[in-house]
């Protein structure tokens, strides 16, 4: 299971934001303090279904777009087996339910090709969308198996609801029919991308808690973090990262409609928060929850896509036609409801990161560093204990065939795998000191990163820059956990030697050619066929 915020929007990572589902989940099992993925959505998607990283898998950068290189198909290569096409072919029922997005766009029609549809990837059961998001009131792309569908017709539809009643249907008709047979399941909640949608009842009960605004809040969840051990405690709050002012600066109009963007964005978690402790509910119903291996985590962090205003609706803003802020305004009562598709403003992403700098897209840690809550009852003894070692998300795959018994083929129908990139983590479900891999690239539309050990490289790009002109920063993580004291012309040997290894992963994994023209630009220089 996953869903989207930052590394801070949850209980049990120091949020305000009410989640007693994974709270509980986390008091159950365990929570992973360095965790870190891809920076977007479907980068993140590709590491975690084929154990790949994310160029190697076709996946530089969003689906949808195929920019004619190797690393930037955007569709799932097939140079890889799925999670689910090696547990599907080793005896366990595979199902999909929520976001998929790891196909191009030139798929995504009613009649394919449907070569990357989950159905054709190993999922026996889907239920499903295509792209980034989705209406949460009225979705108007929702597919069984490969059939286009309509959604239920229902008073007080909410697709979070939808997708979690077939989730719990898949999981009992096959617990009914075949009760011996293990499942995996990935359920893929659209929350809490925009739209920022949520039922008036779930934004309403966070009525006014925003108003302080969020200055006061980034520093009230840093206290909260210390006190869970979440992060040292001697971590510093970073200033606001670019595009959010000081919120003793806005004006009134302004601080009224802010503080109701982030109402919305906490009462559409509080809402994904209750489907996730509906789901678990059903397993222990089931007599399932015991032996179930639960990862939840989020693949990206908290995003600036609502521009330094926010906005009633996320399109206009990505077009280049921004709503004022009078007259975003002046739909205040009804923001995140079925008429809006709001987002919130950056200052809100740079709280949702906390402590961390920069925000999804980015390699600094703001963008790719995330929550993981795992749970598993029967397997692991231990309860609410953080781990720190480093776990990035291309080693889930072999950490969920670890755990499962099942060991990845080499041959997959007449293709020869590409390796596995990543490692399996099991043993620090037992032990807190068990080693992990240490070293990790990372890139993104230009933005690029490199840890290794204690080591954090990292270069924020500015767009349509030269590359070459790009000024590496270097961190020492063992001091300085939020890159907030840049070493680089204290180490330049450092800094040389681990540009050197970046180069050389990017040189194996498909990273180049650099690319950092953005979505519009991309769509329609799409290659042509």
């Amino acid at each position: 299971m996953y869903k989207r915020q930052g590394f801070a929007d949850l209980g049990a990572y120091g949020s305000e934001i009410r989640t007693p589902s994974v709270d509980q989940l986390a008091a159950d099992g365990l929570r992973y303090a360095n965790f870190r993925t891809c920076a977007m959505c479907s980068p993140t998607r590709a590491a975690l279904m084929t154990g790949l990283n994310h160029h190697s898998a076709g996946m530089g950068w969003l689906a949808d777009v195929d920019s004619g290189y190797p690393g930037y198909r955007g569709d799932l290569t097939l140079d890889a087996a799925t999670l689910a096409e090696v547990l599907r072919d080793r005896g366990w029922s595979t199902m999909h339910v929520g976001k998929w997005h790891v196909n191009l766009a030139a798929s995504c029609g009613p009649t394919g090709p449907y070569h990357n549809w989950p159905t054709n990837r190993g999922f026996e059961r889907a239920y499903w969308f295509q792209g980034h998001s989705t209406d949460y009131f009225k979705p108007s792309e929702l597919i069984d198996g490969v059939t286009p569908v309509e959604a239920e017709e229902q008073d007080d539809y909410f697709v979070n609801d939808a997708l979690t009643d077939r989730a719990i249907t898949y999981i009992q008709t096959q617990s009914t029919i075949t009760p011996d047979k293990p499942f995996y399941l990935q359920l893929c909640y659209p929350a809490a991308h925009s739209p920022l949608q949520a039922r008036a009842r779930d934004r309403d009960a966070y009525q006014g808690q925003y108003d302080a605004g969020w200055d006061a809040v980034r520093a009230q969840r840093l206290e909260r973090q210390r006190a869970l051990g979440i992060v040292p405690p001697t971590t510093q709050l970073p200033p606001l990262s670019p595009g959010a002012d000081p919120w003793d600066t806005l004006d009134a109009t302004q601080k009224k409609i802010y503080a109701r963007y982030m109402e919305c964005y906490a009462g559409l978690i509080t809402n994904t928060d209750a489907n996730i402790g509906r789901f678990l509910a059903a397993l222990d119903a089931g007599g399932w929850r015991e032996n179930t291996l639960v990862v939840l985590f989020s693949d990206n962090g908290g995003s600036a896509e609502g521009t330094p205003t926010g906005t009633p609706n996320v399109f206009a803003a990505a077009f280049g036609r921004p709503v004022p802020v009078d007259e975003a305004a002046k739909l205040y009562d009804v923001m995140g409801g079925d008429t809006t598709f709001p987002h919130y403003p950056i200052g809100w992403a740079c709280t949702s990161n906390t402590p961390y700098r920069l925000y999804k897209q980015y390699a600094h840690l703001g963008g790719v560093a995330d929550p993981l809550v795992v749970s598993w009852p029967k397997r692991i003894a231990a309860r609410g204990e953080i781990r720190s070692r480093f776990v990035h998300v291309v080693d889930l795959y072999p950490t969920i065939l670890e755990a499962a018994g099942v060991a990845r083929p080499d041959v997959y129908r007449g293709r020869r795998l590409k390796p596995l990139e990543g490692a399996s983590v099991v043993a620090t479900f037992g032990d807190a000191a068990a080693p992990t891999r240490t070293t990790q690239y990372f890139e993104l539309g230009g933005q690029r990163a490199y840890v290794d050990g204690d080591w954090r490289l990292a270069t924020r790009h500015e767009h349509g820059a030269p590359f070459d002109d790009d000024a590496w920063e270097l961190y020492d993580l063992r001091q300085d956990p939020n890159e907030l004291v840049n070493l680089a012309a204290a180490h330049p040997d450092k800094v040389q030697a681990l540009a050197a290894k970046w180069q050389a992963d990017a040189e194996r994994y498909g990273v180049f050619p650099l690319d950092d023209r953005n979505l519009v630009i991309k769509l329609v220089q799409d290659r042509q066929r």
